[in-house]
């Protein structure tokens, strides 16, 4: 299965909705690339996990590497829709505790979200 990012824009925030297999190679490229393009509009980034059906340690490492960005740039990173399997892997690599995980897009976007996973 391939991946695809699909990207919607607001006035105050942009959200990726991530769809297939975030692998070593393109997808993980693709994660990182897209969101370093919207860091340079938007403040806050959303990233909807919720079609991803397959992630690897290079997505994992993108992940990463879009949270890192995110904080060195005084920006904004989020996951929502994070299915079990993935918020395990988030959790077992400690990822958890730089990101905020929320339960669906709208509670992501809302500023001051009760809602986190």
């Amino acid at each position: 299965m391939s991946f695809t990012l699909q990207v919607r824009t607001s006035d105050r925030a942009a959200v990726i909705r991530c769809h297939g297999e975030m692998l070593a190679g393109s997808g993980a490229d693709a994660l990182k690339q897209t969101v370093t393009t919207l860091f340079r509009t938007y403040r806050r980034v959303v990233v909807n996990l919720q079609e991803l059906q397959r992630l690897d340690c290079a997505g994992l490492g993108a992940i990463a590497a879009c949270a890192s960005l995110a904080w060195s740039q005084h920006k904004s990173l989020a996951l929502c829709c994070v299915a079990e399997p993935v918020r395990k892997l988030l959790e077992l690599t400690h990822l958890t505790n730089i990101l905020t995980l929320h339960e669906s897009e709208r509670c992501a976007l809302t500023a001051h979200c009760a809602c986190a996973a």
